[in-house]
């Protein structure tokens, strides 16, 4: 909000993934295109005309993340505490790891984490 485009976001996950590792973009698409019309009992061709744009996202190839979300071990209490501290009032961390709320490791709470911190800031 207040955004009104548009916008349908579709995540794989899990051993399904290996297969895109190396795919290139548009059969990434493909594959999606033909799951929505699966889903929607409509022709692919009718459903990718309904597309104006795309982004493809192989968070499996990210070397900084290697397609990981975090999860809760023994000291990440302590570690989020540390984490969520400011560093001089200069360097500040936010991402769905660092959210301490019952949504931890999604996108929400990526979000969330970041609205947090320019609350910081403001």
């Amino acid at each position: 909000m207040p955004d009104t485009d548009a916008v349908l976001t579709g995540w794989l996950g899990g051993p399904k993934t290996a297969r895109y590792t190396n795919a290139d973009n548009n059969t990434v698409l493909q594959d999606a295109l033909q799951s929505l019309a699966n889903i929607f009992s409509m022709p692919v061709n009718e459903i990718g005309s309904l597309v104006t744009a795309s982004h493809i996202a192989k968070w499996q190839n990210n070397p900084a993340s290697l397609g990981a979300y975090s999860y809760n071990k023994l000291f990440t209490t302590d570690a989020r505490a540390l984490l969520n501290k400011p560093v001089q009032d200069t360097l500040y961390f936010a991402g769905e790891g660092l959210y301490d709320g019952i949504n931890g490791g999604t996108v929400e709470a990526a979000l969330q984490s970041a609205v947090d911190v320019v609350k910081l800031l403001s």
